[in-house]
């Protein structure tokens, strides 16, 4: 069933059990409001509520009640029976639903063997689709949004009371209370006691405050660790992996860690490992020690300088690495002084989905030489390459012929590159999705008419040559304005820190974007038009100033005027 209204949520509560006590106390009325609010429309939960709730009488009984129903609900006192219901529909499985589900579900072994992305997104989707199909997440967002695979409807939520009751049901019934530690977003500074995290099974403190962690935590049973997001978190104690002889699932995104104990060499049975935008400079070498990691994530790993020879090769089972904004030292030619070799990357015989930053021209030539790796890159991140003066999408001086699945190009930070171009007279066509530019300072985008595109996303900050979109080539036919429509699928486009951009058009040739949803536009002071059609745009996220300095008289200008979202 969906969610009810609170309305409705409060007439099924009312119904389900006789409670003429919320007729006769005005107070205890406010409390039973505030009840249902929590359960936040669910059916099930207003049910299993309104019969537990049936035999109290004082207004303390209902206060108490509402203090356990925001901390702990799945603690109410409510019989193993009423419950009974409800966890037939609960999964085994962990449900931490985000975008990076689909790596989680690599670790976790749900998700194998598949021979590419889009095998592996089709069967998340699938299995998300049940999940919703059943009432257990929410979507949160239909709309495209800059994630790392190639998913729409993307986002999804869980209930707080579902989230609720799956704890309750992990921890059999309520009987083994640390067998799952979780405390999310509750400013949490200090890490649950060790004697805790020795019966637990997962462990997840994310968006917290934490410091320091235990020294050597005894972990028999421990299969999966989430400490996402704790920016204070800078380092790890070195005898910390020494006794989670089971672990298969290792989160340390976004935290401020600069280095990985050598214990980590312990987790034998690791499958899952996230380290994005943590400080990191080198990786140990006891990492190759990792045999089962499946999927490994360095993305945004700016600070990352050095990977021991031979450690990446000894990851045998690895399917899936992203590398995108991280490391970018790779050895080139027969040289052996430091940085390693894309033969090591061509020696893993399972990778199937790669992220990768490339720095030079010799790197990027060299990946596209290799027919594995350059069908295997999904995400290219070039950088910092200054030979680079003119690219094209695709690009026949680096045989795009063999990069047929790249889902993302990001070009970044290079001085002489002058002209981006989109299209070229060969017929191939990329399921590229995302086009992002950024510190480019002599570069322009030029567009091919030929050429079919299926991009979605197009992100353009810092590039201050840029005084219209998009350059279209070749002489408008005839007189007077012309639509024409050259990103049929564009759904977000993102301007930021254009001081010279003037026009989202090219002259009189006006670009109409069918699909597109979302612009945001951030520091651009002489764009003063919205000089577009885009019939199903829904907001236009920006500054007040900006907004307010628009141009209102101008007709297509003022036919977006009640789209505005103020940027946060």
């Amino acid at each position: 069933m969906e969610c009810l209204e609170e309305e409705a949520a409060w007439n099924l509560f009312r119904n389900s059990a006789r409670m003429d006590v919320i007729d006769a106390d005005k107070n205890i009325r406010i409390q039973a409001r505030d009840l249902v609010k929590e359960c936040g429309g669910l059916p099930a939960a207003l049910i299993v509520l309104a019969q537990a709730m049936a035999p109290k009488k004082t207004l303390e009984e209902w206060i108490h009640a509402l203090t356990i129903m925001k901390d702990t609900p799945h603690q109410l006192p409510v019989t193993t029976c009423e419950f009974a219901p409800l966890m037939v529909h609960y999964s085994k499985k962990d449900l931490g639903l985000a975008n990076i589900i689909l790596g989680i579900w690599i670790g976790e072994g749900i998700i194998d063997n598949a021979d590419n992305i889009w095998d592996s997104t089709r069967k998340t989707q699938f299995l998300l689709g049940i999940l919703h199909a059943a009432s257990l997440t929410e979507r949160v967002n239909d709309d495209y949004c800059l994630s790392r695979a190639p998913i729409s409807n993307n986002y999804f939520t869980i209930h707080p009371m579902t989230r609720a009751m799956i704890l309750w049901v992990q921890r059999e019934c309520g009987k083994k209370e640390n067998k799952w530690l979780v405390r999310d977003r509750e400013r949490v500074e200090e890490a649950s006691a060790v004697e805790k995290w020795r019966d637990a099974e997962r462990i997840a403190l994310v968006w917290n405050q934490i410091r320091d962690l235990p020294e050597a935590p005894q972990c028999p049973n421990l299969i999966f660790l989430n400490l996402d997001v704790n920016k204070y978190l800078r380092k790890f104690p070195n005898g910390f992996f020494l006794h989670m002889p089971h672990l298969k699932i290792l989160d340390l995104q976004q935290t401020s860690i600069e280095e990985l104990p050598v214990s980590i060499g312990n987790l034998m049975q690791l499958h899952f490992l996230q380290l994005s935008g943590t400080r990191i400079t080198s990786l140990p070498k006891e990492m190759a020690a990792l045999v089962n990691l499946k999927y490994l994530s360095l993305e945004s790993m700016k600070y990352l300088r050095t990977i021991p020879d031979r450690l990446i090769s000894g990851l045998r089972e690895l399917q899936w690495l992203d590398m995108v904004d991280s490391y970018s030292g790779w050895r080139e030619g027969q040289t052996w002084e430091g940085g390693v070799s894309f033969e090591e990357l061509e020696s893993l015989k399972r990778l199937k989905v790669i992220g990768i930053t490339v720095s030079t021209l010799a790197a990027l030539q060299n990946l596209c030489d290799s027919p594995r790796l350059a069908a295997f890159t999904h995400w290219l991140h070039i950088e910092g390459c200054q030979d680079l003066m003119m690219f094209n999408i695709p690009s026949m001086d680096f045989h795009a012929e063999t990069m047929l699945r790249l889902i993302r190009i990001q070009l970044h930070a290079m001085s002489e590159l002058e002209e981006v171009v989109i299209g070229n007279r060969q017929p191939i066509l990329l399921p590229l999705q995302e086009l992002r530019l950024s510190s480019l300072p002599k570069a322009k985008l030029v567009w091919r008419a030929w050429f079919p595109n299926t991009l979605v996303a197009l992100k353009i900050e810092d590039c201050r040559a840029i005084d219209r979109l998009i350059k279209l080539e070749g002489e408008a036919n005839g007189s007077g304005e012309t639509i024409i429509t050259i990103f049929p699928y564009l759904q977000i486009m993102v301007l930021r820190q254009l001081p010279e951009l003037k026009s989202l058009s090219d002259g009189q040739r006006i670009l109409n974007f069918p699909s597109l949803k979302t612009i945001k536009v951030e520091d651009c002071p002489k764009l003063t038009k919205l000089t577009l059609v885009a019939d199903g745009l829904k907001e236009i996220e920006c500054e007040r100033l900006w907004w307010e300095q628009l141009n209102w008289g101008d007709e297509r200008t003022k036919s977006f005027e009640h789209l505005y979202n103020p940027m946060i």
